[in-house]
């Protein structure tokens, strides 16, 4: 006699209950985090990679985030990680993996971004930047990626933004020197030889 092969399934109404709590939470956790954000949405595409239509619906709390989104934004937002281990139990681990206080006043940008001129066959720039969140606001991708490639140990001047974003030298100088204005980069050397440096 052979054994009958029976299909399990998961229980509908846990799986909806979860994706339920997942939108409710992701929602509050936007919000809080951008509460003092003009341009919230902004932010979370550019930290996260997505479109602004996803990060809408989070934000609005009307869909939860797919799969491979909830991965991302556990990545970048430690308190999406810790909703994470609540659900699945294991608050516990939350100890080991969250990051220090310290560290959470710092957003650390690492994102493929499309140039203005990317739909002419430009390459992706990747901005990864160490800067707190109410600093970011106030910068252009341009001046984030600058600032990023210096703290990386790069030696970068005007001509590399115009190259890299396919925009004016005229543009270029000027996102330097509000740098410069905001006392977030400095200017060390001869004119010949010298290199800008992060000072915050």
């Amino acid at each position: 006699m052979s054994r009958k092969i029976i299909d399990l399934k998961f229980p509908q109404q846990k799986s909806d209950e979860i994706e339920l709590q997942i939108t409710r939470n992701m929602k509050k956790i936007l919000r809080d985090l951008y509460r003092d954000f003009p341009s919230a949405l902004k932010w979370i595409c550019i930290r996260t990679g997505v479109q602004e239509r996803a990060a809408r619906n989070w934000y609005d709390g009307r869909n939860p985030p797919n799969s491979g989104h909830l991965l991302i934004l556990a990545r970048r937002y430690p308190a999406v990680l810790q909703m994470i281990l609540g659900l699945v139990g294991r608050p516990d681990l939350a100890a080991i993996c969250m990051p220090k206080k310290s560290e959470q006043r710092f957003g650390a940008l690492n994102v493929e971004m499309v140039s203005a001129a990317a739909l002419e066959g430009a390459n992706f720039c990747t901005i990864n930047v160490t800067i707190s969140l109410n600093m970011a606001n106030k910068l252009n991708q341009r001046q984030l990626w600058f600032i990023g490639m210096l703290q990386q140990g790069y030696i970068v001047k005007a001509k590399n933004i115009t190259n890299t974003w396919a925009v004016s030298l005229r543009t270029a100088k000027y996102d330097i020197s509000s740098l410069t204005k905001m006392e977030l980069i400095r200017f060390v050397g001869t004119k010949k030889t010298g290199r800008y440096e992060v000072i915050f």
